[in-house]
């Protein structure tokens, strides 16, 4: 078979030895570009896979277009960012806090609050939920001034990582537009398909993000929002 391992970590490593031991046609893809050219030169990662040497017929690249064509692709990308997304959201579900979603008004944005919205229903967890056709700058700064304990934005927010470090709040943005390249604060969790390397214009939608931050709270029966929100993007 060909297949494509989307990640080039430990794990995308791992699975990627293992697949052509097995005697399939492999090719990694990674977005560190240092570390695709050291794989490609040395044929070893000492710190992740020490003493294992990768053979020469797996192929290593930075070009997301190796997954066309392929009969399976892995995603191995790292999950940090999921998981941290979920911790944020447990710890305010526990502590009975009132949650403010603020979204898209196109389909996907709709299915992103949606996928959040009914998975803080499950947990009896009061929420306000808005949708709106643009986030801006007043919007923002408006938002700042109100009395939640959690704020997330669905389908929106990455240009505004700066400012929602400001926020005396939590933040979680699931989003899967363009970032800027802020680094988030404590206080804030990003969740976007860019800042690993995947494509948030055609390999995820909003909702696919929203539905990611909720996964691991048990919610994988919520994942036809994520569907509903990606054929209507």
């Amino acid at each position: 078979m060909k297949i494509a391992v989307l990640g080039c970590g430990g794990w995308g490593l791992a699975v990627t030895v293992l697949l052509h031991a097995n005697g399939h046609q492999v090719t990694a893809w990674g977005r560190d570009s240092e570390r695709v050219r050291t794989l490609c030169r040395t044929r070893t990662s000492e710190k992740l896979l020490p003493g294992i040497r990768l053979n020469e017929r797996i192929r290593f690249t930075m070009d997301m277009s190796c997954a066309e064509g392929c009969d399976i692709v892995v995603v191995a990308v790292p999950s940090f960012a999921v998981y941290s997304t979920a911790l944020k959201l447990k710890e305010h579900i526990e502590k009975d806090s009132v949650i403010r979603i603020i979204s898209h008004n196109d389909a996907d944005g709709i299915s992103a609050a949606a996928v959040i919205a009914n998975a803080l229903a499950e947990e009896n967890v009061q929420f306000h939920t808005t949708i709106i056709p643009r986030l801006k700058e007043d919007i923002v700064n408006q938002l700042r001034s109100e009395k939640y304990d959690l704020f997330i934005f669905s389908d929106m927010g990455s240009p505004f990582i700066k400012e929602f470090n400001t926020y005396k709040h939590d933040v979680i943005v699931a989003d899967h537009h363009q970032v800027d390249g802020t680094e988030s604060e404590s206080n804030v969790v990003h969740l976007n398909p860019h800042l690993f390397g995947i494509d948030g214009s055609k390999d995820l939608c909003g909702a696919g993000s929203s539905y990611l931050a909720i996964r691991e709270l048990d919610k994988k029966h919520l994942a036809y929002f994520a569907l509903i929100g990606a054929f209507g993007d």
